[in-house]
């Protein structure tokens, strides 16, 4: 930087920012990589190190140097170009149209249970017990039903004796129950 006289105000920043970026990597990065090899090789530390994390670690590290490359780079193009930035050539932008995609309803694995945790186990365990208790109480109304049903059946033998003689015929087969057809005198003494 002292041998070029050239050099705008820029280009300086641009070269500042690149070494100080280098200088990092080299002083902070590396030296922390290299003490998780040695908690790895030495199996020492407050964790244990594994080879996968000096890997990530090391993805991680390479970004920077190619990042790096990069800088150096363009500080070399910049040089050639008598430290101004090169013109970049305008394009004419065509505006993009991009397709929707078409979103899919997930699919469910049936093989595993639905449940993930146990507030949600809970939750369902609560939803069963209300439809327990839901039937339980359409069982007794269905009940309730069957008695005013019954009473009409009789009300109806009284004013029609032949159901009495088909009633007596079903109680004679055992396993068979009386089938209960609503009629228009049933309707209309419910009414």
């Amino acid at each position: 930087m002292d041998n070029e006289t050239d050099i705008t105000e820029e280009g300086f920043g641009q070269i500042r920012s690149t070494i100080g970026k280098t200088n990092l990597l080299i002083n902070q990065r590396f030296k922390q990589f290299s003490g998780l090899i040695d908690d790895c090789q030495l199996k020492r530390g407050l964790k244990e190190t594994k080879v996968e994390d000096l890997q990530g670690f090391w993805d991680m590290i390479y970004y920077q140097v190619q990042d790096l490359h990069q800088g150096f780079e363009h500080l070399i193009r910049l040089k050639d170009n008598k430290w101004c930035e090169p013109e970049m050539p305008h394009k004419e932008v065509k505006p993009i149209i991009s397709k929707k995609p078409v979103k899919t309803a997930p699919k469910v694995d049936k093989s595993k249970p639905l449940v993930k945790s146990k507030i949600r186990e809970q939750i369902q365990n609560m939803k069963n017990k209300k439809l327990e208790q839901n039937e339980v109480k359409n069982e007794s109304f269905g009940e309730k039903e069957n008695k005013k049903i019954e009473n009409l059946i009789e009300t109806d033998k009284k004013l029609h004796p032949i159901s009495k003689s088909i009633d007596k015929c079903t109680e004679s087969v055992p396993g068979v129950r009386p089938v209960l057809k609503r009629t228009p005198l049933l309707n209309a003494v419910k009414k």
